[in-house]
């Protein structure tokens, strides 16, 4: 399981966006506070809207806010959602390739309970624990 630095730099943006409160905040503000490239921020910031963590507000004092509370966020939701990639075996790979020991391996079985495991762990977290 491999967290990306994608999924890293969501949960960055969220946390900042949590500690604010109800303040808005820019994207030149995130990146500088966050430490993370602007490239890299707008598509994270775009992925947030998309999946309804985060909402805009347009205008000259507009800016960006969490869509909802801190502990309506679960942390396994966020992962998801931005693409936290928990099928890195070709166990996993739906692109054809074919695995010699698939017919009688319990390896693909025991990956995916703990991947579950480990989703259900993140599960019982909200942002507002990690405040």
């Amino acid at each position: 399981m491999r967290a990306t630095l994608f999924t890293e730099y969501s949960f960055k943006v969220l946390l900042y966006l949590a500690r604010k409160g109800e303040l808005l905040a820019t994207v030149n503000e995130i990146a500088r506070e966050c430490l993370v490239p602007k490239n890299h921020l707008l598509k994270v910031i775009q992925n947030l809207i998309h999946s309804g963590f985060i909402a805009t507000v347009r205008g000259k004092y507009g800016g960006i806010h969490l869509a909802r509370a801190p502990d309506l966020i679960k942390l396994g939701d966020v992962a998801r959602q931005t693409g936290m990639n928990l099928d890195e075996l070709e166990c996993f790979d739906t692109d054809g390739r074919e695995c010699p020991f698939e017919l009688d391996c319990k390896l693909k079985h025991v990956i995916h309970n703990a991947r579950r495991s480990y989703m259900a762990e993140m599960d019982k977290y909200t942002l507002k624990y990690i405040l």
